[in-house]
């Protein structure tokens, strides 16, 4: 077994807990098709929590929902089905996922290959730092090894992030890191057409959290950007809607792979217009409907259709010449320049070529 996944399941039964809430939960319950997405959510928490390897949740996290996803079809009365609401309560499956998981990784020795392969390492970093709001309200995801949690086979390997800072509210960031990657592979156009996949998953995640909008009366938005990198082509895929940012360093120099969608920009102004919304300026900063300072996000329910969520898209081939990609919110750009991030991160990688 790799000496990081030996040493994960040595220190495991040191790090089992009996809180009730190991891991963060969504304020909305679930329906059949969400389950999935929300046990690898929480598995991705509680074992990153525990320094397991990313290589190695991935095959965890695989093993938990192929192991519980027959159950709750079949006995989801176990899993926290309510009949009379036809959900299921998140509270109660996140309990029976995570004890799946704490027998599986403390019983390892007989459910991990001796001689698992291991796959190509990928290198990543993320962050969160709330500012003076009440909550914090940006998620992140982080899937290094996309097709081999999903199971995508003859395309290579494929890594993707996003980015979402949500405002009004915490929950359609939440529901749309949870998600939107999910949505993505389960796209009947993915993996062959991932662009046209990807352009689809917004609008899906957009469509499922319209649902829970009306089933909870929640009243959340989120700006997303999204990452995907497929690496057999070497092709770097990007999508957003709203003001988060993705810079690209090539050659030392950044390059802003995106336009933001804010109502001053001219042709989200006139689409605002066109479709019966207001565009005004309040104290230097413009808002549509005198409210929101984005023009395309997810959720938002009651500022459609001047608030949309069709993504924008751009796609590009590596060369070799680029050097690391950033993701950030809005506000990220606020405090820090290009060279403070490019200084950040070499000093960064530096430290770890020395260890």
């Amino acid at each position: 077994m790799d000496e990081r996944w030996q040493i994960f399941f040595d220190k495991f039964p040191e790090t089992v807990t009996s809180e009730q809430l190991p891991v963060k939960l969504p304020r909305f319950d679930l329906d059949l098709v969400d389950l999935a997405g929300a046990a690898a959510d929480w598995c991705h928490q509680y074992l990153k929590d525990r320094k397991c390897p990313s290589d190695l949740i991935v095959f965890l996290t695989q093993k938990i929902i192929n192991n519980l996803r027959i159950q709750w079809a079949a006995e989801p009365k176990l899993f926290g089905y309510r009949p009379e609401k036809e959900d299921y309560q998140a509270l109660w499956l996140m309990q029976r996922v995570i004890g799946e998981l704490n027998e599986v990784c403390l019983k390892h020795a007989t459910v991990i290959p001796y001689h698992q392969p291991l796959l190509t390492p990928v290198w990543w970093s993320s962050f969160v730092l709330k500012n003076t709001r009440r909550q914090m309200e940006d998620y992140i995801t982080v899937v290094p090894y996309l097709h081999t949690l999903f199971d995508v086979k003859d395309f290579g390997e494929a890594s993707f992030y996003a980015v979402y800072d949500g405002h009004n509210g915490l929950d359609a960031a939440v529901y749309s890191s949870m998600y939107l990657h999910q949505f993505l592979v389960q796209s009947k156009y993915y993996p062959t057409n991932p662009e046209y996949a990807l352009y689809e998953a917004f609008f899906t995640t957009d469509k499922g959290f319209t649902q829970k909008t009306e089933k909870y009366n929640l009243v959340s938005g989120t700006t997303a950007v999204c990452a995907l990198y497929r690496q057999q082509e070497k092709k770097l895929y990007i999508a957003w809607v709203g003001d988060s940012i993705a810079t690209l360093w090539k050659n030392g120099t950044p390059l802003c792979l995106v336009n933001k969608h804010v109502p001053e920009r001219y042709d989200e102004a006139n689409r605002i217009k066109n479709e019966g919304g207001i565009v005004s300026e309040c104290q230097g900063i413009w808002r549509v409907d005198g409210q929101l300072a984005v023009s395309r996000a997810i959720g938002d329910v009651k500022y459609k259709p001047h608030i949309i969520c069709e993504p924008e898209m751009r796609s590009l081939v590596l060369d070799g010449n680029e050097e690391f990609l950033v993701l950030s919110s809005d506000g990220f750009w606020e405090y820090t320049t290009p060279e403070d991030i490019s200084e950040t991160i070499y000093n960064e990688l530096l430290e770890t070529d020395g260890e």
